[in-house]
């Protein structure tokens, strides 16, 4: 095998090769064998029938075969002895092959930057903690009230912030339900800000029993397509109304919360506690963000497009599923500065992980599930269910980045600083 390595832009390789033809007649025969044991030739035992006949009447698929196997094993033998770091899929070019004469190509590859980075040092950051307020206290005291409400069937009608579960079917413009249209069970709250104006208006002033008419014009930038613009006809019938009631704060409510917490005032100090070491933890990740951005500024570099344009490609596919609508130009537009700063941080940690000879351990892995599976968990079932959903690499890779930010930041002037949160008008 014969193999020469051209740049032809920066971080892109073309690799020319040449595959002698008694290599490529090894690989025939090999392929030939496969296939005269597995095929039924006429007039022949199966596998009994001469090699020759076997490639002359399945020869496109055998040929196609030998190029499938060894074009592959060849790139990745030149890749390793060239110590070619390829980001993407090699892409395939001018292959020529004919019997008896060497098999010849080019891989055409795209390389992960030669990243090292060598300092850290100097880097000044401001970190800013917001200071935990009543507000957030009260907001996060009124959710937990909220988790924790009853609801208590009612005959009066409804008022806003009521509950009703109801029957909803799609109708023809008489009323008439569209018997091949499913009926959906729904639970709406009655004058909900998330329901459409028409709905918001049906569910205020209902009792149980009432069947309402509903007409819907979808408004042109409704975010599903195939309703943008449409008008479509509902029959809803209100089955059970409720009042929600919610908790008083007292120390009963407190108790509830956790059977450890005396009174209300425990409550409120344990709700303290608990926001501001959700806001340290926010307040770090802001400071990583900085950290990063300062490094990109101090050793620049370019995402192979390649892999850029794969990732777009996976991420249009999830947003697919759940919108087969989806435009799928505009989806690329609005996530391509979201994955190339995430493949920019990626790579930038990872050259930090190297340089400073950084890895995960089965201990840390094995901390971290603990970790997730909590004191009642099983750490087993939550590591088959990560590695059934592929997501145990998230975590590993989240580990090692926490590893190389607490390396960085011992190097790193944080100056930190408490501040009231800024708030909407």
């Amino acid at each position: 095998m014969k193999s020469t390595v051209e740049e032809t832009a920066v971080g892109q390789r073309a690799i020319a090769i040449e595959i002698e033809p008694e290599e490529v007649t090894k690989k025939i025969e090999h392929v030939v064998a496969k296939y005269r044991r597995k095929v039924q030739i006429p007039g022949f035992r199966k596998g009994k029938a001469p090699p020759e006949t076997v490639r002359k009447m399945h020869w496109e698929n055998i040929e196609k075969e030998v190029i499938e196997s060894i074009v592959p094993e060849v790139v990745n033998e030149v890749l390793v002895e060239k110590e070619l770091r390829v980001a993407s899929p090699p892409q395939i070019e001018d292959l020529k092959f004919t019997l008896g004469e060497p098999l010849t190509f080019v891989a055409k590859v795209e390389l992960w930057p030669e990243l090292e980075v060598d300092s850290w040092s100097g880097l000044e950051i401001d970190e800013v903690v917001f200071e935990v307020e009543d507000i957030d206290r009260e907001r996060f005291l009124d959710n937990m009230r909220e988790r924790m409400s009853t609801f208590e069937p009612i005959e009066r009608p409804t008022v806003e912030g009521d509950f009703l579960s109801v029957q909803v079917q799609a109708a023809d413009k008489d009323g008439n339900r569209l018997r091949n249209m499913k009926r959906e069970d729904l639970q709406f709250e009655a004058g909900g800000q998330n329901l459409l104006p028409e709905f918001r208006e049906a569910t205020i002033g209902a009792v149980s029993g009432d069947e309402r008419f509903i007409e819907v014009n979808y408004p042109e930038e409704f975010e599903h397509p195939e309703l943008a613009g449409e008008q479509r006809f509902f029959m809803l019938k209100v089955v059970t109304t409720f009042e929600r009631e919610q908790p008083e704060v007292n120390d009963e409510f407190a108790q509830r919360v956790d059977p450890e917490l005396k009174d209300v005032e425990a409550l409120q100090a344990k709700i303290r506690e608990r926001l501001e070491e959700e806001e340290k933890s926010q307040a770090r990740r802001r400071t990583e963000g900085q950290i990063v951005g300062r490094l990109l500024e101090r050793y620049p570099f370019e995402v192979p497009p390649g892999v850029i344009a794969h990732s777009l490609e996976q991420a249009v596919k999830r947003q697919q599923e759940q919108n087969p609508k989806l435009d799928e130009e505009q989806a690329r537009t609005a996530m391509e500065p979201q994955v190339q700063a995430m493949w920019q941080q990626r790579l930038i940690l990872d050259a930090i992980a190297r340089k400073e000879s950084i890895e995960v351990t089965d201990e840390d892995v094995d901390e971290r599930i603990g970790k997730m599976a909590g004191e009642s968990g099983d750490p087993r079932r939550v590591r088959k269910q990560l590695e059934e959903n592929g997501e145990l690499r998230s975590v590993q890779l989240d580990i090692l980045d926490r590893k190389v930010f607490d390396l960085v930041l011992e190097s790193v002037d944080v100056n930190r600083s408490e501040k009231p949160r800024p708030r909407e008008a």
